[in-house]
């Protein structure tokens, strides 16, 4: 499992260069917005979008090349190719979280003139949350489908890069609203645990069920 897990951080690094530069961008935007709520969207959105860019190119090279099917012609264990793709994102998650939140204190620490808030650790731990749920309900889908999902992955390799003007729409409809200052007085730290911990329960449970449809499928 370890070397499968190897291989998909190795094409990780291939990932689209423009997505890189682009997901940095808006986490450097994230310093010279004025509102806290506004900040940490931005910083929230940039780990969960480099996280499932960086996913679906890993899968749709697998998809792109037969990858599951050579795999399957080997003398390796289903289970150990399903848990090395749910092993390896997240580790994207919390290693993309990290990159972001070293990105932002350092542009904090050595910047002149920047006033905004840099990421906080309770940035990654919303960003892995979301993730880990989102991926919970993807996956097994993606191991019963297979290539399947490719039209799936399109339309959200796309959703990705219009989600920023999306969610600077609404924040506009909504600054100075009710919502947005009840949403900037919920304290992050509260419950955070209990979210992280039942995520990371959903998570194995999507595992466990991706298990036994994987072992089902037929190539």
């Amino acid at each position: 499992m370890i070397n499968l897990i190897i291989k998909d951080l190795r094409l990780s690094r291939n990932v689209n260069i423009f997505a890189v530069i682009y997901v940095l961008f808006l986490a450097a935007m994230g310093l010279t917005q004025p509102i806290s709520v506004a900040v940490h969207v931005l910083y929230i959105m940039s780990i969960c979008m480099i996280t499932f860019a960086v996913i679906i190119y890993v899968n749709g090279y697998d998809g792109r090349n037969s990858t599951e099917a050579i795999l399957n012609s080997l003398p390796i264990d289903r289970v150990d190719i399903v848990k090395s793709k749910y092993a390896s994102s997240l580790i994207f998650a919390v290693f993309n979280g990290i990159i972001m939140y070293i990105f932002t204190n350092l542009i904090k620490l050595f910047v002149a003139g920047v006033q905004g808030e840099p990421m906080a650790l309770w940035d990654i731990s919303i960003s892995v949350i979301i993730i880990l749920m989102f991926y919970s309900l993807y996956y097994p889908f993606y191991f019963k489908m297979g290539e399947g999902m490719r039209t799936f992955n399109m339309i959200l390799w796309v959703f990705i890069f219009i989600l920023p003007s999306i969610v600077t729409k609404l924040g506009k409809k909504f600054q100075g609203t009710a919502i947005l200052k009840n949403i900037s007085e919920i304290d992050p730290n509260e419950g955070m645990f209990i979210f992280l911990a039942v995520s990371v329960i959903v998570y194995i449970i999507s595992l466990t069920i991706s298990k036994k449809l994987y072992l089902k499928r037929e190539f």
